[in-house]
């Protein structure tokens, strides 16, 4: 049986460099690409709380809860059980929650007034 070589060929280079310059690494752009459109539905309450908006500490609680739940999932299927169980998913949620709010903090997407 012979070996199937398929080779491909770039005829058009439009779409890499749409991708260069999506990524922001070539040429000149006006503004900065967007890593991710659709923002967490945690980064709203993370937000809110930089912002000092009163309500928000039960959103951010509420969010890391949710996560817990589903870091909590993954360590169960991987073996953890009891405390360890609960300070792993803890303790990942709070982590991730705290990463969220300190990079808001210090990067803000508006330069402050």
């Amino acid at each position: 049986m012979g070996r199937i070589q398929s080779t491909v060929e770039m005829t058009d280079p439009a779409p890499a460099q749409a991708i260069t310059q999506y990524l922001g690494l070539g040429g000149t752009t006006t503004s900065t690409p967007e890593v991710c459109p659709t923002p967490l539905p945690s980064m709203s309450s993370a937000q809110a709380l930089v912002d000092g908006i009163p309500g928000a500490l039960p959103r951010v609680l509420a969010h890391t809860f949710g996560r817990a739940c589903i870091i909590g999932a993954g360590l169960f299927i991987s073996g953890f059980r009891g405390k360890d169980l609960m300070r792993g998913s803890i303790a990942g949620a709070a982590a991730i929650e705290t990463f969220v709010v300190l990079y808001l903090k210090f990067n803000p997407k508006e330069p402050p007034k």
